[in-house]
């Protein structure tokens, strides 16, 4: 939500900060990766507590520096969900594995609640959405930085076989669109060819009943 976007600013104590999607995880996925494979971004849930030790310093020196949340933007699609609330971390949980399967909640169900804040990087393979990479609260900036830069190198791998794949299709689909129009193209031929011998043969049976004087 944006009033949590403005208070992770607030906790940083500055301005800056990475551009949280706004909605929900499922349209976070769909803004990363429905889209056309030049376009699409690993997301990062960044899950956050106002219990946690080390929120703020996360925040403040982490991901809300300008080189950080600058390569985010570039980079990522960001989005994040406070778990203050128990109740909030049971949903949480559920949604993780009705999206990313038994396996992907239980790794975030491992750092929930005791390990927050927590910045998962989700990719996706082929057609199913998949945990890349956990990172805890207490990573250096550098650190983490490596790892994004990491991460986001192999997704352009991936994304470079989806893109040729995309190509292919397309232009399988082109070829199939004018295979289909030389047919219709030919079927419109032999419409006007057999229209045209059915005049000349009607002309030619009137023209043999005009009587001869």
């Amino acid at each position: 939500k944006q009033w949590y976007q403005r208070r992770v600013a607030i906790t940083a104590g500055g301005n800056v900060h990475p551009a949280f999607h706004i909605g929900t995880l499922k349209s976070a996925l769909t803004a990363a990766f429905n889209v056309p494979a030049d376009l699409k971004r690993p997301l990062i849930v960044f899950l956050h507590s106002d219990k946690a030790l080390t929120g703020h310093l996360f925040c403040s020196q982490v991901i809300c520096s300008e080189s950080m949340a600058g390569y985010i933007d570039q980079h990522f699609v960001m989005w994040a969900y406070d778990l203050t609330e128990r109740r909030l971390q049971q949903q949480i949980l559920t949604e993780c594995q009705s999206i990313f399967g038994y396996s992907g909640r239980q790794q975030v169900e491992m750092y929930v609640p005791d390990k927050l804040p927590l910045m998962i990087v989700i990719t996706k393979v082929q057609s199913a959405p998949q945990v890349f990479a956990v990172f805890q609260g207490d990573i250096s900036p550098d650190l983490l930085m490596a790892q994004l830069i990491d991460a986001v190198e192999n997704y352009n791998q991936t994304r470079s076989i989806e893109k040729a794949a995309e190509l292919e299709q397309e232009q399988r689909s082109r070829l199939r669109e004018l295979q289909e129009q030389e047919y219709l193209d030919s079927l419109q031929r032999d419409r006007e060819k057999d229209e045209m011998k059915k005049k000349e043969k009607s002309t030619d049976c009137d023209s043999a009943l005009i009587p001869l004087l």
